[in-house]
């Protein structure tokens, strides 16, 4: 959808936000409900500002779980930000 670099991951999101997540799911993607009101998400996502944007809008209610790489961009996307206003 975006262009970038494209990162599986496994993305931590919490129940009240797991049918918005669920609306963005390609058809590899897969959600696995987590007993704690929690679901775990592998997807595949574009690495871009883009897609820093829609993870962001979710606040507290979706982490990176993994990659790494992925979690390290988009902290500095939101460190780029929180600079803005410094």
């Amino acid at each position: 959808m975006f262009a970038g670099e494209p990162v599986a991951t496994i993305l931590h999101v919490k129940d009240c936000a797991t049918s918005a997540v669920a609306g963005r799911l390609s058809a590899g993607d897969a959600s696995v409900a987590n007993a704690n009101g929690t679901a775990s998400v592998y997807a595949t996502v574009m690495e871009n500002p883009t897609s820093y944007g829609w993870l962001t809008q979710f606040g507290s209610d979706m982490a990176i779980e993994k990659s790494a790489s992925l979690q390290e961009s988009h902290l500095e996307y939101l460190r780029d930000i929180e600079a803005a206003y410094g």
